[in-house]
């Protein structure tokens, strides 16, 4: 089974300018069945930046790539992460060794290092 993935941040529907809670989605294809392995991590940081989202997130492209543990069983649940977000790109490392980057389109000019929690949840 492979430990990669592809995994989008959509655009957060919000009248504010910044944002600290955000929704990451992303999928698999499960090498035993090859049936798509949907999940989605809801995220609250502690650092509001300006709002961003992953290239190609509106047509429903998964821009961003990742690694997770073998099995979603091992994500499913809370979880924590460090990581940074800014000059285009976006990094989150969590607990549960689960890493996911790639391009963001908005956020800050300069990296910001964030911390937060979340939930892993199988869609």
């Amino acid at each position: 089974m492979s430990n990669s993935f592809s995994a989008m941040i959509e655009p957060v529907p919000t009248p504010l300018d910044v944002q600290s809670k955000y929704t990451i989605e992303g999928f698999w294809v499960d090498g035993g069945t090859g049936v798509n392995q949907i999940w989605t991590f809801n995220v609250n940081a502690d650092v509001a930046v300006p709002k961003f989202y992953s290239p190609g997130a509106q047509q429903g492209m998964y821009s961003l790539s990742g690694t997770k543990p073998n099995g979603f069983e091992s994500m499913v649940g809370y979880d924590t992460f460090t990581g940074s977000v800014g000059g285009g790109r976006f990094y989150i490392r969590t607990r549960k060794g689960v890493i996911i980057k790639g391009p963001i389109v908005g956020g800050t000019r300069e990296g910001v290092s964030f911390v937060g929690s979340g939930t892993w949840m199988k869609s």
